[in-house]
């Protein structure tokens, strides 16, 4: 084979080999949307980007390195999370932001939300001297995701906060809240977020998981037959690895501070506030609307149940109560008509969807396999699940509360932390 037939096809092997890592798992996790192949483009990209024979040194050097960084993430990146977990995820620091409500897209959140973070990405309910706990002082870290996050309520209106001004009563010590969540994380994120808590000693460690696990679960079980049997490469999806986490995470980051009034049409700001009116009708009511698949999960996801597990070890290694907290859904047969209409994670981004059976069936699976495990050593559990009617009382859509649903989660949760601490 020429020397330039050889260049050609093994650079083909290399697109090919990074292609592997988008398409058994990622493309189904995106439902085939237009980023998937944005993403795709970019990485392939930079693949060839080194082929031509560039008579500078400094282009060949660059080039050729960001084509073996390509290569490297594909098949390095699996190792890496596995021993250390993913890249830690954070909310932008020190942000001071107020949002008002307009619409009827999130019932029973009502005027400006304030919302802030501290240096670290933290929402938290005082200033908080990482380095060192102040004496008699009961410090908790939430762990979870955008139900923890609890982008769309002010500080004062979050469970998190809601719950610590409860404790600081009913203990009668202060108590300091740092609230780690971040929209759209899953466990393998939150034990990221848990060993890096090591830093700053929480007394409570509070894990409010699953949906977001769940919603990835369905769609791989989703997939062709085919894709299935090329499952063993899951672990090598695009998605997963850390040069993917970073793009996305730069991106992400340049659209929200740049480009969100160019794309989200419906928001505006006046005096400084940002008016929110929530999605677009086109993307809610999916459960009425998407043609009806049916998945059947069996039992929670490998990945879920091996990172609950190290989770689990670091708990009592650390000599830290871990409190386990089911995952309140809007899924039931008797859900309020004016919040089935507002259901859109079923599961989202894709062109199906599951019937309220079949979500609840799933959200059950989940919060009663972690009932089953979260016992025992320095773990507890708190089902929050039972205790969330399905009504626009609570939740403003399928998992996220309103000011009411907050205030209903702080109530529940400090009943369970009182009970595990007798």
């Amino acid at each position: 084979m020429r020397p330039a037939a050889a260049k050609v096809a093994a650079y083909l092997l290399l697109t090919l080999l990074v292609g592997l890592t988008f398409f058994p798992c990622y493309y189904f996790m995106t439902g085939g949307h237009w980023t998937f192949w944005a993403y795709l483009g970019l990485f392939g990209a930079a693949i060839w980007v080194s082929f031509p024979a560039y008579k500078s040194t400094v282009l060949r050097v660059v080039t050729t390195t960001l084509t073996l960084l390509i290569v490297a993430n594909a098949l390095a990146s699996p190792i890496v999370i596995d021993l250390d977990g993913p890249p830690l995820k954070t909310l932008t620091p020190n942000v001071s932001a107020g949002t008002r409500i307009v619409g009827d897209k999130f019932p029973g959140i009502h005027g400006v939300q304030t919302f802030t973070t501290d240096f670290a990405g933290h929402r938290v309910n005082r200033p908080i001297d990482y380095d060192r706990k102040p004496p008699n002082t009961l410090r908790i870290v939430a762990i979870g995701a955008s139900t923890t996050h609890q982008a769309m309520l002010g500080d004062r209106n979050t469970w998190t906060d809601l719950l610590a001004v409860r404790l600081e009563k009913s203990l009668g010590r202060p108590v300091e809240m740092i609230n780690t969540g971040v929209s759209g994380t899953r466990l393998q994120d939150n034990f990221t977020v848990f060993e890096d808590s090591a830093s700053y000693a929480p007394d409570i460690a509070l894990f409010l998981i699953g949906i977001n696990d769940w919603n990835v679960h369905i769609k791989l079980e989703h997939r062709p037959a085919i894709f299935k049997a090329l499952s063993f490469l899951d672990p090598f999806t695009v998605s997963e690895s850390i040069l993917f986490r970073a793009v996305e995470e730069n991106i992400t980051w340049y659209v929200r501070t740049y480009v969100s009034d160019l794309i989200h049409g419906q928001e505006t700001v006046t005096d400084g506030i940002h008016e929110e009116a929530g999605p677009d009708d086109s993307l809610l009511d999916t459960v009425r609307r998407k043609p009806v698949a049916r998945v059947d999960i069996g039992t929670v996801s490998p990945s879920y149940a091996k990172w609950f597990a190290r989770i689990s070890r670091d708990c009592g290694s650390r000599n830290i109560l871990c409190l386990f907290i089911s995952q309140p859904t809007a899924y039931s047969s008797d859900i309020e008509p004016a919040l089935l209409k507002l259901l859109w994670m079923t599961p989202p981004a894709a062109p199906y969807t599951l019937d309220l059976a079949s979500l609840r069936e799933v959200a059950d699976t989940y919060n009663n396999w972690l009932r089953t495990h979260a016992q025992g050593g320095h773990r507890a559990f708190c089902d929050a699940a039972a205790g969330m009617p399905p009504t626009t009382d609570f939740f403003t859509d399928d998992c996220h509360y309103n000011e009411n649903g907050a205030r209903r989660m702080s109530e529940i949760i400090e009943r369970c932390l009182l009970e595990a601490r007798r």
